[in-house]
């Protein structure tokens, strides 16, 4: 594997959920929101960016699945959608965030492509206007985290180290 060889040990790269074979890459749609190793040592620890799927329509027809059928056997309806502030509302964020947690999973990776902060640095940072958007729903969605939900903020390291020798079954 390249990222052994390179003595990678983390990878954030996986999108759970998304199949990305028609642009050809590869296929993560198979892939859980929890952490796993991976390699021919199982050396690297993969940490999915988390999604969960919407129903398309306003967020209150996704809201209103979760709290009432969710459990039911009509399984996943929706497309996923990352937990991103591009392309993505407070309130979608907050709600993405809420299935994550209630689903058991501990690591909340905030999908942010660095070039989102600089006008013109991709489609969703066309103005200054879509920049201050990203910045200003990121910012409020980790204040709210952090206040909501006692979550903290760690370095890829700290993650690595806290799952030293006891990731077996991805939580």
């Amino acid at each position: 594997d390249v990222l052994e060889k390179n003595g990678i040990q983390i990878d954030f790269s996986p999108s759970s959920g998304y199949d990305y074979r028609v642009h050809g890459g590869p296929n993560f749609s198979d892939v859980s929101n929890f952490p796993f190793h991976v390699g021919s040592k199982e050396s690297i620890l993969c940490i999915p960016v988390p999604s969960e799927n919407l129903i398309k329509g306003p967020d209150t027809l996704s809201q209103l699945y979760y709290t009432f059928m969710a459990e039911s056997a009509f399984g996943d309806l929706g497309k996923p959608i990352r937990l991103t502030p591009e392309g993505n509302t407070l309130a979608r964020m907050k709600l993405i965030a809420k299935q994550l947690l209630k689903s058991g999973l501990n690591e909340i990776v905030i999908s942010l492509h660095s070039t989102s902060l600089h006008v013109g640095g991709n489609p969703y940072s066309d103005t200054q206007s879509d920049v201050d958007r990203i910045k200003s729903v990121l910012f409020a969605f980790t204040d709210w985290l952090y206040a909501s939900h006692a979550v903290t903020p760690a370095l890829p390291y700290d993650v690595l180290q806290s799952y030293a020798g006891r990731l077996q079954d991805g939580r």
